[in-house]
């Protein structure tokens, strides 16, 4: 049970790491840092919630 719950965390991670990088790229990409930036923050709640 422990195990399942882990793995289940580290996927979720992964993919809220996977946004992060996304944003942090964006930041200096100036001309649609925006854009990426809420792509990164909407993708890591919809992958955080499920």
């Amino acid at each position: 049970m422990i195990q399942i719950a882990h793995s289940i965390l580290s996927a979720t991670r992964g993919k809220f790491e996977e946004a992060v990088g996304m944003g942090r790229s964006a930041i200096f990409n100036k001309e649609n840092s925006r854009d990426t930036i809420l792509e990164g923050i909407i993708l890591g709640r919809k992958f955080g919630q499920s």
